[in-house]
């Protein structure tokens, strides 16, 4: 019996074969890291922006220095770009903020209590005794982190800014009980 040729047309004919594979590898293969939702929309309804809408020097910069794992969402407003992202499963919010030309600005991260470096969180609550802490503000130029600490008690509502080993208390509000 004389073995199988090969002759153009069979599916399994060298080249074929390889074309076919690559083109199931590239149907079939899992998102690009880098890639997002385009369906998705902003609290306001604004779908996030396309990869080729983001400033690559914007990009770039955001590649380099925070760890998104490729899950974020990029926003424009007026004068910026933001990218948007979560760590810690969630419990975590960070938002990244570039001008228009790609030049890093600050950014800022929310969480909770339970989110806060441990020395931190003591110097705080020893300061504040009667208070417990309801949200972290974190905001950094990379040179530089200021925090806003949301404490409250039985009376009171406050905000109060750490930066460079001092405390300021820059609001307060009765607690309404509401």
């Amino acid at each position: 019996m004389k073995p199988r040729q090969c002759n153009r047309h069979s599916p399994f004919c060298g080249r074929f074969f390889l074309f076919s594979l690559l083109v199931a590898g590239i149907l079939f293969s899992p998102a690009n890291s880098y890639s997002q939702n385009y369906g998705a929309t902003n609290v306001s309804g604004v779908p996030y922006l396309r990869l080729n809408e983001i400033n690559a020097t914007a990009a770039r910069h955001f590649i380099r220095h925070f760890s998104s794992n490729g899950q974020e969402k990029w926003e424009m407003s007026e004068d910026c770009f933001i990218a948007i992202y979560s760590e810690a499963g969630g419990s975590i919010e960070n938002k990244v903020y570039y001008t228009k030309n790609g030049h890093f600005m600050y950014s800022v991260r929310t969480y909770g209590e339970d989110q806060l470096n441990p020395l931190l969180k003591r110097v705080t609550l020893d300061k504040f005794e009667a208070y417990t802490i309801k949200s972290v503000l974190e905001i950094s130029d990379l040179k530089s982190t200021s925090y806003f600490f949301h404490i409250a008690n039985s009376t009171n509502f406050k905000t109060v800014k750490y930066f460079d080993g001092r405390f300021e208390v820059t609001e307060t509000y009765q607690n309404g009980r509401i």
